[in-house]
């Protein structure tokens, strides 16, 4: 806002100027590294997503290689697609809400209120109390990440990171070391299940007794398939319903859980294809964190 007297032009020019430069600089950086290999080089860094007051608390460690623009551009093109969709849907919403919701009648748009929250409320409930239960995962605490394998590494050639909540809730399964598959996506806040999306290690519990922080596995969180289809599909559908009622439902979160969802949604189907063809895990990792983080924008 400060800079908005200056010419819009101007600062596209500044940005995507910002952007070559930045990715020259990841390239030389993947050359530094291993210069016969560029083409899967990975470029990254572990960032923080911190969700204030929430249980969440997270390290991820976002990567991608050249080879993976192309789809990242594919994912762009069809989020467009799906954006620009919601337009002529909420068009014709607008229209039904004008004729049987009107401002006038503020009863009617209290009880359409009352009604999507009934029902997002049912399905997100039903969805986590049928949930299928599956077992703890254990993770590796001693990480060989693509990242510190590019010389991008924390203090002492390892990750660290503060203690994150329970992310696996037990919720209805008996056994307690299992927890329930869509529970850990939909039986938690819409930000807190948008922190979960964008997880790349999982990382559980609390500094150990000698206060020293726990290292991020290089293991990834695989959600399953099944949740993170609904979870784009109910957030994209119910985004476009409540957009527009006389409550302030919100946008901006359910856009970056559903395009999350899908991107990383995404990713486990191009682990998946590259698994199918034999590529070695080791030279073609991807990161679905990352995934997730493209299906957002």
């Amino acid at each position: 806002q400060v800079s908005s007297f200056f010419s819009p032009n101007m600062l596209w020019h500044a940005a995507v100027a910002a952007g070559i430069a930045l990715y020259i600089t990841l390239v030389w950086m993947g050359v530094d590294v291993d210069p016969g290999n560029l083409w899967t080089a990975h470029f990254g860094n572990p960032l923080d997503f911190v969700v204030k007051g929430g249980v969440v608390n997270t390290v991820a460690i976002y990567y991608y290689t050249p080879w993976e623009l192309l789809i990242f551009m594919l994912m762009g093109l069809v989020g467009g697609l799906m954006g620009a969709l919601l337009v002529p849907m909420n068009e014709i919403l607008f229209r039904v809400r004008r004729r049987f919701v009107p401002r006038t009648r503020p009863f009617r748009r209290m009880m359409e209120v009352v009604f999507y929250s009934v029902i997002a409320t049912t399905i997100w409930f039903f969805l986590s109390y049928a949930s299928p239960c599956a077992d703890n995962p254990v993770f590796d605490q001693t990480p060989d990440t693509p990242a510190e394998a590019s010389g991008i590494s924390a203090s002492n050639g390892h990750f660290k990171a503060r203690s994150s909540g329970n992310m696996y809730e037990q919720l209805w399964c008996l056994d307690e070391g299992q927890h329930s598959e869509y529970g850990v996506l939909f039986f938690t806040p819409l930000a807190n299940a948008l922190a979960r999306v964008y997880a790349n290690p999982a990382l559980q519990g609390s500094p150990d007794d000698k206060g020293q922080e726990r290292k991020i596995s290089s293991e990834e969180i695989l959600y399953s398939s099944v949740a993170l289809g609904c979870l784009f599909v109910l957030t994209y559908l119910f985004m476009n319903a409540t957009y527009g009622i006389g409550a302030a439902a919100g946008i901006f979160v359910p856009t970056l859980l559903s395009g999350a969802a899908g991107g990383r949604l995404v990713g486990r189907i191009v682990r998946a294809s590259l698994v199918s063809q034999g590529a070695h895990p080791g030279k073609y990792k991807v990161s679905l964190a990352a995934y997730a983080v493209v299906g957002s924008g």
